[in-house]
């Protein structure tokens, strides 16, 4: 971009909105689940645990390791950190 003519300000720029205009579609595309009952968000919990697990060795037991991540994770508490969850590639 620099080569092109384009100064940093101008790129930082388009960083910028870029960067609002990804975080406003993930808003849009939120699922808000503070009306539903623990039984409904726990089964969207799952249903996204188990989406993480297709591509992987273990997607023949995804339904298993799905439940036990996110008994695990339920385990620690509403004061959990998001940090403090391990996630691995």
């Amino acid at each position: 971009f620099l080569e092109d003519g384009l100064v940093a300000p101008q790129i930082i720029k388009g960083y910028r909105l870029a960067c609002n205009l990804a975080l406003q579609k993930l808003r849009d595309l939120a699922v808000d689940l503070s009306g539903k009952s623990p039984e409904e968000k726990r089964s969207m919990l799952v249903k996204c645990a188990e989406t993480t697990l297709n591509s992987k060795l273990v997607s023949d037991y995804k339904l298993f390791f799905a439940e036990m991540s996110v008994d695990a994770v339920s385990l620690l508490g509403d004061d959990l950190a998001t940090s403090t969850v391990g996630i691995k590639k």
